[in-house]
C-alpha cells in the first residue's frame, strides 16, 4: 500500500467517528466534544452526559464491531477459499443468538445475556469441528456441518421464543435479534472489546501467511508452515470476534460479507492488503450505517506431459549460495491398509533411488501406478510402510518441516486456480519457510522473488 492509503486508512474511521459524535438530536461542535472528553467544567451537565454516556460508547462499539466483523469475515473466506462465507458460517451466529435469547428468558441482565451469548457461540464452534472430525474432514464438511448447528440453534432460538413472555420477554428477544447498537454501556464494552482486540492483532500479524490458505494441501504442507496452527489460529480468532460482537449487539453478521468484497474489489486478493483495509473500512462503515440508521523457487516437481509422468530435481536456490544435495531412499515401501486388518494393497516395494544435485529423473508409468504416491511419499506427505529416506544422508524424519522445504519445493501435477494472485505474489509464498510465522515479507525476501522472476 502507498502511504496516502495507509493515512487515508487510518484517518477515515476517525473522522467518521469525529462526525457521528456530533450530530444528533443534541447538535454539539467538536470543541464542546473535547472539552467533554477531557473532564472540562465549562460545558452543560447534558452535552456531557450525551457524549461521554450515550454517543462515545455507542461510537465505540460500532467502530470494535465493524473491524471485527469485517475481519473475520476476510479470515473465513480466506480459511475455507470460498468468498461466500460469513462470520456466521460455522454456526457462531446461531449459538450465540440462542445464548442471548435464552439469557433474557432467564432474567439475566445485559452483561450475563452477553456472556451466555459468548459462551454458546464458542460452544456453537465447537461442535461445529466435532461433527466435522472424521475420515473425510475438510473445509467443505466443516461448512456442511456449520450450516447444520447453525439450523439447530436457529430451531432453539425459536423454541425459546415460543414458550417466552408475550408481554415482556419476546419483545426484548425480538428486538435484541434484530441488532442494536443501543445497548453499548462501558460494561459491555469491558467484557467484549479486549476479545475483539487481540484477536484483530493476531490476524493482523498473520495476515500474509493468510494467503497459504487459498493453496491446495500438499502446497500448504510443502511451504514448511504450521498449517494446523494457522487454521486454528484463524478459526478461533475470527469465531472470537464474531461471537464477541453478535454478543454485545445482536446480529449484524452481515457487515462481514459486505466489506471484505467491498475491500477485495479494491485491493484485490492479498490479504496483506485487505486485512488492514478491512479494518478501517468495516469500522467505519459499520459506525456510519449506525448512525444513518439511528436519525517461486528453481526447484520441484512439475507436471509433464498427458500421462502424468513426472520430472524431479533437486539443485534448488536459496539465497546466492551453492548447496550440493543428495536425495537417496532405502527399501521404501508403501501400502494401503486392505478390508481385513493383515491385508494390504501394495502400491511399490524396496524402491531404492540416488538423485545427485544437478541430476534429472523422470518417473514414467500408466495412470495408478504409484508415482505421485511415491513422490508424495519422498516430500513426507506421506508415511513410508518401511524403508526410509535421506537428504544429504540425514534422516528426513530427524528433519524440522522448516529444515526440509526450505531446500525443497514441490508443486502437484493438478490444481484449482482459487485466487487472482500475481506470479510474484504467487513466487513470495514459496519463501514462507524463511519467513516468520507472525512476520511479513522484507525486503530481501521481495528481492529474492523478484530475482527468481528475472531468471
Amino acid at each position: 500500500m502507498r502511504k496516502t492509503t495507509i493515512f487515508i486508512l487510518i484517518i477515515l474511521p476517525i473522522i467518521i467517528a469525529l462526525v457521528c459524535i456530533c450530530i444528533g438530536r443534541i447538535g454539539i461542535s467538536p470543541s464542546e466534544v473535547f472539552k467533554a472528553i477531557v473532564g472540562s467544567e465549562d460545558i452543560k451537565g447534558t452535552v456531557r452526559i450525551t457524549v461521554m454516556n450515550v454517543r462515545l460508547p455507542r461510537i465505540l462499539l460500532g467502530l470494535l464491531c465493524g473491524a471485527g466483523l469485517s475481519v473475520a469475515g476476510c479470515s473465513f473466506q480466506s480459511f475455507f477459499s470460498n468468498p461466500l462465507a460469513t462470520p456466521d458460517t460455522m454456526g457462531v451466529a446461531g449459538g450465540a443468538s440462542f445464548g442471548a435469547a435464552f439469557g433474557l428468558l432467564l432474567g439475566f441482565d445485559m452483561v450475563g445475556v452477553q456472556i451466555l451469548s459468548f459462551i454458546f457461540g464458542a460452544g456453537a464452534v465447537l461442535v461445529t469441528k466435532l461433527a466435522a472430525s472424521g475420515r473425510n474432514h475438510g473445509p467443505a464438511v466443516l461448512v456442511i456441518s456449520g450450516i447444520m448447528v447453525g439450523s439447530l440453534f436457529s430451531a432453539l432460538v425459536s423454541l425459546v421464543k415460543f414458550v417466552a413472555d408475550a408481554e415482556s420477554q419476546l419483545p426484548a428477544i425480538t428486538y435484541w435479534l434484530m441488532g442494536s447498537l443501543g445497548s453499548a454501556g462501558y460494561k459491555n464494552l469491558a467484557l467484549g472489546a479486549p476479545i475483539i482486540v487481540i484477536s484483530i492483532i493476531v490476524i493482523f500479524l498473520l495476515r500474509w501467511r493468510m494467503n497459504l490458505l487459498s493453496l491446495s494441501e500438499d502446497e500448504l504442507i510443502a511451504s514448511g508452515t504450521n498449517v494446523k496452527l494457522l487454521r486454528t489460529l484463524v478459526v478461533i480468532c475470527a469465531a472470537a470476534m464474531t461471537s464477541s460482537v453478535i454478543s454485545m449487539c445482536g446480529q449484524v453478521g452481515w457487515v462481514g460479507l459486505i466489506v471484505p468484497h467491498m475491500c477485495r474489489m479494491i485491493w484485490g486478493q492479498d490479504n496483506k492488503k485487505l486485512i488492514p483495509a478491512s479494518i478501517s473500512i468495516g469500522a467505519a462503515f459499520s459506525r456510519h450505517s449506525g448512525k444513518i440508521n439511528k436519525c517461486r523457487r528453481n526447484s520441484g516437481i512439475h507436471p509433464y506431459g498427458d500421462n502424468r509422468s513426472t520430472v524431479l530435481h533437486t539443485d534448488t536456490y536459496i539465497e546466492k549460495e551453492e548447496y550440493n544435495l543428495r536425495l537417496h531412499t532405502e527399501n521404501a515401501s508403501f501400502s494401503y491398509p486392505g478390508k481385513s486388518g493383515d491385508e494390504k494393497n501394495n502400491i511399490f516395494k524396496d524402491v531404492n533411488i540416488v538423485l545427485e544435485s544437478g541430476h534429472i529423473m523422470a518417473i514414467l508409468g500408466p495412470n495408478g501406478s504409484g508415482k505421485t504416491t511415491f513422490l508424495r511419499c519422498l516430500m513426507g506427505m506421506l508415511k513410508w510402510t518401511s524403508g526410509k529416506s535421506y537428504f544429504d544422508d540425514r534422516d528426513t524424519n530427524t528433519l524440522s518441516s522448516k529444515e526440509f522445504w526450505n531446500k525443497v519445493s514441490y508443486v502437484p501435477q493438478q490444481r484449482m486456480a482459487t485466487s487472482s494472485f500475481t506470479a510474484f505474489e504467487t513466487v513470495l509464498l514459496g519463501r514462507s519457510g524463511q519467513i516468520g510465522f507472525l512476520s511479513t515479507p522484507k525486503k530481501s525476501d521481495i528481492e529474492a522473488a523478484e530475482q527468481i522472476m528475472e531468471e
